[in-house]
């Protein structure tokens, strides 16, 4: 059975339940009558193409396409990537002032390109006064992490009128080594 046999039979049913008017019945014959007729043959090889281009497609992608274990090596995901509390040192009043001291190096290792230059220092809180922040860092690390941890706030007005992409949101951690930021947050 071809398809317009199945429309013809599909038309009759329907015109059983709900009579078409003859004026539009007329119509849609008129336009089964005129459709083009392509041989089957080449409809069959037309969808075996298309086929084969859509799996000559899907073999390029996987070939091409990041493992899934390398990609989820390169995302750091809250929680994930949380310092070992061993390490950490305990915050002191001095931090602050030798956290600002570096910021430079650290904001220019982790916002690499010219839309973040000229970025602007919004605020420097330890976690727990940042409430949000500090609510995620405990819930996910623990609250030796959020105890140790320091939120850095930014702006970017280069890439504003965005208001996601004109900020961004460092945690930092004070350890043995030195100072660490271990989420990148915006």
């Amino acid at each position: 059975m071809t398809t317009e046999d199945l429309l013809r039979d599909l038309a009759a049913r329907i015109d059983a339940e709900v009579p078409v008017p003859p004026g539009l019945r007329a119509r849609i014959e008129g336009a089964l009558a005129a459709r083009p007729r392509r041989p089957r043959r080449a409809w069959v090889w037309a969808a075996l193409s298309a086929a084969a281009a859509l799996v000559a497609a899907a073999g390029l992608y996987a070939a091409l396409a990041p493992e899934p274990k390398a990609l989820a090596n390169e995302v750091r995901s809250l929680g994930a990537a949380c310092p070992d509390p061993a390490s950490l040192l305990p915050p002191d009043e001095g931090d602050e002032a030798r956290l600002r001291a570096v910021l430079d190096r650290i904001v220019a290792a982790h916002y690499q390109g010219s839309e973040y230059a000229g970025y602007e220092v919004t605020k420097l809180s330890p976690a727990p006064e940042t409430m949000v922040y500090g609510d995620m860092v405990a819930n996910f690390c623990g609250e030796a992490v959020e105890a140790s941890t320091w939120v850095l706030q930014l702006h970017f007005p280069a890439l504003e009128p965005s208001a996601s992409l004109s900020q961004g949101q460092l945690f930092v951690t004070k350890t043995k080594d030195g100072w660490d930021v271990w989420f990148r947050y915006h």
